[in-house]
């Protein structure tokens, strides 16, 4: 059994390893012995997270260096010169072209592309990522591509535990005509189904959760090592910020938020709780210390990169509760256990929330209202409502997450004995000799 994850672009942030960790354990369990193989954009450092699993540059990446990626960045970078009609018509013959494109890769020795041969090679693609078949990430095209490869060569593809869209104007059609090509659709979440069936979208969609929610925690050394190094206990509160250019905020906006997680971080330091801030990806790193800067005291910083995500998940439960910018702190702690108040402008934030029990606990970072934060902080932390509430859908929740292992293994069961069969009715047919 070969198994191919496809639109892996990242490796770095806390979500991202935590998703592929989490697919890697589930497609083990219900595929033993299966191979896996990932396609990434950042094939060295999965390779070294991932020492198990083969690691291919990405087809359509500029580190695939059998392809002509730098005239295609210079053909990109003229379109983008031009006049926004010239553009759009230039964008229309791109898109006609396209299947074109894909058909000759399809054709290509796998020699000359090795992760070509891996397309060939897999019985079953997973597209991987929380939300990259979005408007918010420029992703489209991305992963249009992608699909449109492994359909051209006859491969099943399942869109897997994601969030889909929003997306506006032509992208609505460009999404609706890749999605219609891929064999299921597990959304993680019911506002997705919804879109996808406004959108047109005809591909069998399942509401799942995100795949993380039953990533197993690990305690071993460096995990008690670390509660024991940051003192964690139930006066610990984790925050983790947002690096600006995530937010796409005007500078004033963003500047607002900062300005609103920093008296929230003193105004939890001034009821009695040990702030902790949180690094989720390398970008909010600098941001992360600036903050400390602006605290002017010895909040500590605790690194979660420097961890795997079973083990993070573990340190999380070791915490009061949780405000983060970042969704897969929220994800990884509220499955753990510990409440989680969610700081963003994202609508996948306020999906999972919802789906947690939790979306009371959420402030929009596009308008930060102080007062109301501090509100529902004091809430969180100092009544037992979030946790109950979270006891109380963690169980539903884990069985949606859950649910996308059951799919796949079902969906493959399906497809394989209809494969088995087309050829038994292929060799049993009488030949016309004509």
């Amino acid at each position: 059994m070969n198994i191919l994850f496809i639109h892996n672009r990242q490796v770095r942030n806390l979500g991202d390893r935590a998703i592929l960790a989490a697919m890697i354990s589930q497609m083990r369990r219900i595929f033993p012995g299966c191979r896996i193989a990932i396609s990434t954009s950042e094939s060295a450092m999965c390779r070294h997270y991932f020492p198990e699993c083969e690691v291919f540059p990405g087809i359509f990446d500029a580190e695939t260096k059998n392809l002509p990626t730098k005239a295609a960045a210079g053909a990109r970078t003229a379109l983008n010169a031009l006049p926004r009609f010239l553009r759009a018509y230039l964008l229309e013959i791109r898109i006609v072209l396209r299947f074109a494109y894909v058909s000759l890769l399809a054709r290509l020795g796998s020699h000359r592309i090795p992760v070509l041969g891996e397309y060939r090679r897999a019985d079953l693609l997973l597209s991987v990522g929380g939300d990259f078949f979005s408007g918010t990430y420029g992703c489209l095209g991305f992963v249009s591509r992608e699909i449109g490869l492994a359909k051209a060569l006859g491969k099943p593809v399942i869109i897997y535990a994601q969030s889909i869209g929003p997306f506006s104007g032509g992208d609505i059609k460009r999404a609706r005509k890749y999605l219609n090509m891929v064999d299921l659709i597990l959304a993680r979440d019911q506002e997705t189904a919804e879109l996808l069936t406004r959108y047109g979208v005809r591909a069998p969609v399942e509401v799942t959760a995100d795949c993380a929610v039953i990533l197993e925690p690990v305690i071993n050394q460096k995990v008690r090592e670390t509660v024991r190094r940051y003192g964690l206990g139930s006066n610990s509160v984790g925050f983790a910020l947002l690096e600006e250019r995530f937010t796409n905020l005007a500078a004033a906006t963003y500047g607002a938020y900062v300005l609103g997680m920093t008296e929230l971080i003193r105004h939890a330091r001034r009821a009695g709780y040990s702030p902790i801030l949180i690094v989720a990806g390398p970008a909010d790193a600098s941001q992360t210390e600036a903050m400390k800067r602006r605290l002017g005291d010895d909040t500590p910083v605790f690194n979660a990169l420097d961890l795997e995500p079973s083990e993070v998940k573990a340190v999380f439960s070791h915490m009061r509760a949780l405000v983060s910018s970042r969704m897969h702190p929220i994800i990884i702690g509220t499955s753990a256990g510990t409440p989680a108040m969610g700081v963003g402008k994202l609508l996948k934030m306020n999906n999972y929330l919802r789906a947690a029990g939790l979306e009371e606990y959420y402030i929009s970072m596009v308008d930060f209202d102080l007062a109301r934060a501090k509100a529902l902080f004091d809430k969180l932390v100092g009544t037992e409502d979030a946790v109950s509430r979270l006891r109380e859908r963690l169980p539903v929740l884990s069985a949606r997450s859950e649910d996308n292992v059951v799919r796949v293994k079902a969906f493959f069961q399906a497809y394989e004995e209809s494969r088995r069969q087309d050829i038994s009715a292929e060799v049993s047919s009488p030949k016309n000799d004509g």
